[in-house]
């Protein structure tokens, strides 16, 4: 009786925590707008068109989606935050002298201008990225809080360069710190990089809106298909429902405490 009793608290205690933890995490503010952003993936990659093709039809996309009744602001990316996926490169700050065994890889997207305004995350220093940021430009990026911390403390980031790739990039804005793996990581270096500077396979078009989104869902892809009828399109969610995977393992703790 003794030893069940003994168990059954410490299940208890366990469960107790696991549901605070929960209660936590859905009040957690994971940096950007989850309630009023849809999400659409776009096979742009497997319909066989050139280099200057998808950046017309890149362009047509922006524009159909921003005039549908409903929409305020579009933009383009490659990943969504929360989504228990991440893309990384290493990054060698110029002048910057790491700590013994400190790992220089961070966190990277490709985003249109305009991005951080489609997620409501704040532009803290410098802009945004612009048209003109493009394959013909000098190369530039956007750091976050952690990534500007980091590696200029105490300094304006604003200037300062990067090597990725073995190519140096130009930081030209700093924006607010978000979560992007799971809602309750730690902080780690972010940096994103202009999509029309360095295009890649992933098409995701992202859209503010004022009321529901998933009341759009259906208005915006056929709205993508109208640019053209071959374009895949998938994945159409609200960014509510991408984001969800990432509190699944902390339900599932949860749920299993509960039941034992």
């Amino acid at each position: 009786v003794v030893a069940q009793v003994a168990l059954s608290l410490a299940l208890l205690v366990s469960a107790g925590l696991f549901l605070r933890t929960l209660r936590n995490i859905a009040r957690a503010d994971p940096g950007f707008d989850q309630n009023h952003v849809l999400t659409a993936s776009v096979g742009l990659n497997i319909s066989g068109y050139s280099n200057d093709q998808r950046r017309l039809i890149r362009d047509k996309i922006l524009q159909r989606v921003e005039a549908l009744p409903g929409v305020t602001v579009a933009s383009l990316t490659d990943w969504i935050p929360l989504t228990l996926s991440r893309k990384t490169e290493d990054a060698y700050p110029e002048g910057y002298v790491p700590r013994p065994h400190e790992s220089l890889e961070v966190g990277r997207a490709d985003v249109s201008p305009r991005y951080f305004e489609t997620l409501g995350i704040p532009i803290l220093e410098g802009r945004d990225f612009t048209q003109n940021d493009n394959e013909k430009a000098p190369n530039v990026l956007i750091v976050d809080q952690t990534a500007a911390n980091r590696y200029w403390p105490g300094q304006d980031p604003i200037g300062k360069r990067l090597s990725i790739w073995n190519n140096l990039f130009t930081v030209v804005g700093v924006v607010r710190n978000s979560h992007h793996v799971m809602i309750n990581e730690r902080p780690s270096p972010m940096v994103y990089m202009s999509y029309y500077q360095h295009p890649g396979p992933e098409l995701i078009v992202q859209m503010k809106t004022v009321g529901n989104p998933a009341d759009l869902s259906q208005p915006a892809e056929r709205a993508i298909q109208e640019v053209d009828s071959r374009l895949p399109v998938y994945d159409v969610r609200t960014m509510r429902e991408n984001t969800a995977i990432a509190s699944t393992f902390v339900v599932m703790q949860s749920t299993f405490a509960g039941i034992f």
